[in-house]
């Protein structure tokens, strides 16, 4: 089964992302989790609340963006979601699936999170992040970059899924 049809429940989430279940809870309140037509189920006793893929990937990278001191929950909620419910296919730039970082041996994908923008960038061995980090900011006035290769690799391992086997049979069945 692909991991864009697996559901996940409410206590897989918790765990797997590090956020409070009261912080969960909060935020769906809020509508801070922008992919919340995906999650099914709760609000009745013994209807459990399950999660897409994506939910789960849009809540592990808000949670990445707090934990690195980014404070703006309303940008936090639209970057992360952007990451995780929307890919990118560009001209001169490999395609990253939504919620996965780019499918590219030996390469990191960072997250660069600034007022204006939020952008996913692949990062190869012997690149500075730096560059990126330029490109992102035009205007200088400051960005968040998360390592969002990490933030996956993290919450796979947790799960007890495979990260590398996940991406490489989403990107080999996902035609260009």
């Amino acid at each position: 089964m692909s991991i864009f049809q697996r559901r996940f429940v409410n206590a897989e989430i918790v765990g797997a992302t590090g956020v409070t279940n009261d912080q969960l809870q909060n935020w769906m309140k809020r509508g801070l989790i922008i992919g919340q037509a995906h999650v099914e189920g709760g609000g009745k006793p013994g209807k459990h609340r399950t999660f897409s893929f994506f939910n789960l990937i849009e809540i592990s990278i808000a949670k990445a963006l707090l934990d690195v001191g980014h404070t703006d929950l309303k940008l936090i909620s639209r970057s992360a979601a952007e990451f995780a419910h929307v890919g990118t296919s560009r001209p001169g730039r490999p395609r990253r699936l939504p919620g996965l970082p780019f499918g590219v041996p030996n390469s990191r994908t960072l997250f660069i999170v600034s007022p204006t923008r939020a952008d996913a960038f692949l990062l190869q061995e012997g690149t500075s992040a730096l560059a990126f980090y330029a490109a992102a900011m035009p205007g200088g006035s400051g960005a968040t970059i998360i390592d969002a290769s990490r933030v996956f690799d993290d919450v796979m391992t947790i799960l007890g899924i495979s990260a590398q086997l996940t991406l490489r049979e989403e990107y080999e069945s996902q035609p260009e």
